[in-house]
């Protein structure tokens, strides 16, 4: 074993290395639906696809620097007083057909656009550099078809991932929770529970825009409470006041039931 020391030394010539890339996914909502920012290849590999805006960090650069600055020249969009958000490095051998590359991915999503249709709304962008078009493209859009969607590389993993990240982090404009009544005395004791109490849950939470119990087709012993939030959300995961009390009182009255959180409904954007 050789000794330690700290002189500095090169990387060893013989040893094979990848280089580097930055890539962005800008996402806003515009014409009644989500976009992603893309780009057209204007050279191989994948020539005439859409693909995220991004590129090759140079040697001194730091990659969110490169990300901004692949954006730009790709799409003329300035995003220097916004900060992305890191989405992580994708490297599996393989995801470009030119050798050894990986991508340090990063997103962001923007300020809704104008209602208008074709995303008329969103900021202006047009193609630059090695990209021959720039665009907002519904998300639906540039996924559609199979695992790749419509997107070169493995962009199409990156903007799932972006999407996965950006619904964990916006806030649930509601929140669902199940309860399987374990018989009908027990059914009976729940929706009497939910006539009596339901009708004040407004008036003690004046920021809810409502609350509702529905029944489940086809599971008569099922039932969905819905607690819906006004305009800014509430955090995910997080009932308010007035539901944990409900929750409490369900669990007092009726022995055996169980009760499930569901996914916030603030984890599909509307």
């Amino acid at each position: 074993m050789s000794e330690p020391t700290d002189q500095h030394t090169d990387l060893p010539a013989a040893r094979p290395n990848a280089a580097l890339t930055a890539d962005v996914v800008a996402l806003l909502r515009s014409g009644g639906e989500d976009r992603v920012l893309l780009v057209r290849r204007g050279s191989p590999p994948f020539e005439g696809s859409w693909a995220l805006p991004g590129g090759f960090v140079d040697p001194d650069e730091d990659p969110q620097v490169a990300a901004l600055r692949e954006l730009g020249e790709e799409t003329g969009l300035d995003l220097a007083d916004v900060a992305l958000r890191e989405l992580g490095v994708y490297g599996a051998p393989g995801r470009d057909p030119r050798g050894r590359v990986v991508s340090s991915a990063w997103w962001v999503r923007l300020a809704d656009g104008a209602d208008g249709a074709d995303g008329a709304g969103a900021p202006a962008v047009a193609g630059g550099d090695d990209a021959a078009e720039a665009a907002w493209v519904p998300v639906s859009e540039a996924l559609a078809g199979d695992e790749r969607g419509q997107l070169a590389f493995d962009h199409a993993a990156v903007l799932r991932d972006a999407l996965a990240r950006d619904a964990a982090s916006a806030p649930a404009s509601g929140i669902a929770v199940r309860f399987d009544l374990p018989d009908a005395r027990a059914l009976a004791a729940f929706d009497e529970l939910v006539a009596d109490v339901l009708p004040g849950f407004a008036a003690d939470e004046p920021g809810t825009l409502q609350y509702v119990v529905n029944a489940v087709q086809g599971e008569p012993l099922a039932r969905v409470f819905y607690e819906e939030y006004a305009d800014g959300g509430h955090a995910a995961h997080e009932a308010r006041p007035a539901t944990a009390a409900f929750l409490d009182r369900v669990r007092e009255l009726v022995a055996g039931v169980r009760v499930e959180v569901l996914v916030p409904m603030g984890a599909v954007r509307r």
